[in-house]
């Protein structure tokens, strides 16, 4: 029963995530940005957590090469959603954070990604995130367990 009933839950989760994306297309939301470039909505999401964070530290975040991350910030700045900037202290040093506009495409993002959500009780949805939060620990753990970094880890 438990791996028939893992299994029906794993299908079902593709499912979901196959009805956003026909949701997204439908809807002609941006699909580059929801799928092509997931990288770059990883860059707005952690600088929505980090609102202002060096460019190091916002590069040692993300599972990528360096050089791949700065040309990725280098097109999120010229699309206007992010700035870069010398540090105060210390000149060599980029600090990175959204513009107005960054912060309302960010905004947009995650509010759109709840769509699926209001059919959920406010319990429903405590549960749910108390679930999602133990299988991300139990993710972290084996990401561990294998050598592996997780790149939205804060330590």
């Amino acid at each position: 029963m438990t791996d028939k009933l893992k299994k029906e839950i794993v299908n079902n989760y593709l499912s979901l995530e196959s009805m956003l994306e026909d949701y997204y297309k439908s809807k002609n939301y941006h699909p580059q940005w929801r799928y092509a470039y997931k990288g770059q909505n990883q860059l707005l999401s952690l600088l929505k957590k980090y609102p202002l964070i060096s460019q190091k530290e916002l590069v040692s975040l993300v599972n990528m090469r360096p050089q791949s991350a700065s040309e990725m910030i280098g097109k999120l700045e010229q699309k206007g959603l992010l700035r870069r900037y010398p540090s105060r202290s210390d000149r060599r040093i980029l600090m990175i954070e959204l513009t107005d506009k960054g912060r309302a495409f960010s905004y947009k993002i995650h509010t759109e990604d709840t769509i699926f959500l209001n059919r959920l009780t406010e319990d429903e949805m405590i549960h749910l995130n108390q679930l999602l939060n133990k299988l991300l620990l139990s993710g972290e753990e084996l990401l561990k367990q294998n050598g592996l970094n997780d790149p939205f880890s804060t330590s």
